[in-house]
C-alpha cells in the first residue's frame, strides 16, 4: 500500500470528471455546496481536484485554503490529509486498500480528506484531523465521518508484531484469524474507534463500500495485485459559488 510511482508534488486533476458511479456517504447529498465521493477503477474526482501526490503514511495535514482556485498549479508536498475550507476547493487522496476517510461539518464549510493505512492509523492520523478541526473552531460533535472502500478484516492479515502494536494501543485486533494464527486488522473499525475517542458521536460515523480486495473487479487492491495495482481517488470539498461571468 505505497505510492512509490507517484511524483512528489501536489497534482491537479483537470481532465477527469467521471463521478457518475462514485459512492457517496448516506445523507451527505443534502449538505449545501458539498462535493464528495469514493472513487473506483472507473469513477474519478471532478475536474480541478487537488491530490497529495506523495502520501507518506504519517500524520501531516495540509490546509489547502491558500491555493488559488482553478490555477492548476502544483506544490511539492508530503502529507496524508487535506483540509478544505473555501468554496471551489476539492481535495482527494489515493488508496488501494488503505482507508479513505472523509470528514465534514455541515453548515460550517469545513471538510477534510484523509489517507489512513496501518502506519497512519496507529500514528493517529484520524485524531490529528479532528484536532485540526478543533483548531479551526469546529467541535468534534459537529463533525460527520465516512470511511470508504478499503481492505476488510476478512483479507487483511498482518504480522504478529503489527498486531501487537495495535493491541498495545488498546485498538481492536482479530486474533488467530489468518494462516498460522496470524492476526487480522479491520482498519475501518479501528479508525472508527479513534474517531469516537476524539469525540465524534457513534451515529456520526458511517462505512461506505466493500472490502477492496474482495471487490477487486471494481476497486484497485494492492493485496490482490501488488505489481499491477493502480489507485482510486476519494474526494471532498465545496462547490465554487462564484458566478461563471466572474471566474
Amino acid at each position: 500500500m505505497t505510492d512509490q510511482f507517484l511524483e512528489n508534488s501536489l497534482a491537479v486533476f483537470a481532465d477527469r470528471s467521471l463521478t457518475g458511479r462514485a459512492l457517496q456517504p448516506a445523507g451527505w447529498d443534502n449538505v449545501a455546496g458539498l462535493v464528495c465521493g469514493f472513487g473506483d477503477r472507473l469513477a474519478g474526482p471532478p475536474a480541478g481536484t487537488w491530490t497529495i501526490a506523495r502520501q507518506a503514511h504519517g500524520t501531516d495535514v495540509i490546509d489547502v485554503d491558500g491555493v488559488e482556485v482553478g490555477t492548476g498549479a502544483s506544490l511539492p508536498l508530503e502529507a496524508d490529509a487535506l483540509v478544505l475550507r473555501r468554496p471551489g476547493l476539492v481535495g482527494g487522496v489515493r488508496t488501494a486498500d488503505c482507508v479513505p476517510l472523509l470528514l465534514m461539518a455541515p453548515g460550517r464549510g469545513w471538510a477534510a480528506v484523509v489517507h489512513a493505512g496501518w502506519r497512519g492509523t496507529i500514528a493517529g492520523i484520524a485524531t490529528v484531523a479532528v484536532d485540526r478541526a478543533r483548531r479551526d473552531g469546529i467541535c468534534a460533535t459537529e463533525l460527520r465521518a465516512a470511511l470508504g472502500p478499503s481492505i476488510g478484516a476478512c483479507c487483511y492479515e498482518v504480522s504478529s508484531e503489527i498486531g501487537e502494536r495495535f493491541a498495545r494501543a488498546s485498538l481492536p485486533v482479530l486474533s488467530g484469524q489468518g494462516s498460522d494464527g496470524r492476526p487480522h486488522l479491520d482498519l475501518r473499525a479501528i479508525n472508527a474507534v479513534l474517531l469516537e475517542r476524539a469525540g465524534l458521536p457513534t451515529e456520526a460515523i458511517q462505512y461506505c463500500g466493500p472490502c477492496t480486495r474482495c471487490a477487486r473487479d471494481r476497486y484497485h487492491s494492492f493485496r490482490a495485485e501488488p505489481e499491477l495495482s493502480g489507485r482510486q481517488i476519494s474526494w471532498i470539498g465545496w462547490e465554487d459559488r462564484t458566478p461563471l461571468r466572474d471566474r
